[in-house]
């Protein structure tokens, strides 16, 4: 009975706690914060992964706890129970640290164990409570986070592709030969983002009524925004023109719309709709997409334009960084007998 008095008491004064209220003005990593007073603390009894963890999966994940933290303490106020111990690091504080509702209380150090945002270590003599055991055996049995942390992939870097082309051809036997240059700017392999595509088309242009006028020169801009999973995508987008008219220049904006459908890191159908002014006013067509080869075979039906058009494209990765485009078309118009051909021949370098 003395000795077990003495344990105790040694328990209480190698432990002890004090309650403070604190604000997170910064999450420095996925278990370490600083509060305005310029303190830093850490959750007691949790070790969680870094983001400086040389193992890829382990920082990809060690990422998505210091977003949670961010979410969930930046600019909070927060309960906090100092826990003093023999093994607390220099210039850090282990706590306790929960928030008070007016009908809950949200222990965070039990909401880490719960969505296996870091695994149970004992940084103090102090017993570790039943409900911390628990909270760790369920993110166990789930396979949650740190114990199952192949689950999460590291984010793809942010790499873009710059591409510029440029084409000639004739879409229409009467109106002579065109000539175009494009300049886009693309997300290289992330599933969600935004680019812009440019287009500058010279050559002769009849409007209706009037006669034939050289040396015209068409200018648009296609800015979008795309979304993709693994079996449909959707991008939309703003195709904003100014071109020539019997009444002078004219400025227009619509919508662009590439809708697609399969598997679509392989193989799928597309819907467009502007996406290409030039060859795919409005299109349907077939995708096969491979890790250095990506193809495009699509055709505009007549019954959509005076003409129809049936064209490809092909992109190449040549090495790492470099790609090689090849596009073709061939235009059958409505009131001609043959048939014309416009090309385009272009490179692009993937920035990252």
């Amino acid at each position: 009975m003395k000795l077990y008095l003495i344990s105790t008491l040694c328990l209480i004064l190698s432990v002890s706690m004090v309650a403070d209220r604190v604000k997170i003005k910064r999450v420095l990593d996925s278990n370490l914060f600083e509060t305005n007073a310029g303190q830093q603390i850490r959750l007691v009894n949790i070790e969680a992964p870094s983001i400086s963890e040389p193992n890829p999966q382990t920082r990809a994940l060690a990422f998505k706890i210091k977003r949670y933290a961010e979410d969930q303490f930046l600019h909070q106020s927060l309960d906090v129970e100092y826990i003093k111990s023999h093994d607390t690091p220099a210039g850090v504080q282990f706590v306790l640290m929960w928030k008070q509702y007016p009908l809950r209380r949200v222990d965070f150090n039990q909401r880490y164990l719960e969505q296996g945002y870091g695994k149970l270590v004992h940084h103090s003599i102090a017993p570790i409570p039943q409900k911390y055991l628990d909270a760790e055996q369920m993110a166990k049995s789930k396979k949650r986070g740190v114990w199952n942390q192949y689950w999460y992939t590291p984010p793809p870097p942010k790499r873009y592709a710059v591409r510029m082309l440029y084409g000639s051809g004739s879409y229409e036997k009467s109106e002579g030969t065109y000539h175009e240059a494009l300049l886009s700017v693309h997300p290289f392999g992330p599933r969600r983002g935004s680019g812009v595509r440019f287009a500058i088309l010279y050559g002769r242009y009849t409007q209706e009524y009037a006669a034939p006028q050289t040396g015209v020169t068409y200018y648009s801009a296609n800015p979008y925004w795309f979304i993709n999973g693994k079996y449909l995508g959707l991008e939309q987008g703003l195709l904003i023109s100014r071109f020539p008219h019997s009444e002078g220049i004219k400025f227009i904006m619509l919508p662009s719309v590439r809708l697609k459908a399969g598997i679509l890191n392989q193989a799928y159908v597309s819907l467009d709709f502007l996406t290409d002014v030039l060859y795919s006013l409005f299109s349907y067509g077939i995708n096969l997409q491979y890790p250095h080869f990506k193809m495009w075979i699509g055709a505009t039906p007549r019954l959509i334009a005076d003409r129809q058009i049936i064209a490809i494209k092909t992109e190449y990765l040549i090495g790492k960084r470099v790609l090689l485009n090849l596009h073709g078309a061939r235009y059958r118009n409505r009131y001609e007998a043959e048939d014309v051909f416009g090309w385009r021949f272009g490179f692009g370098y993937i920035f990252q």
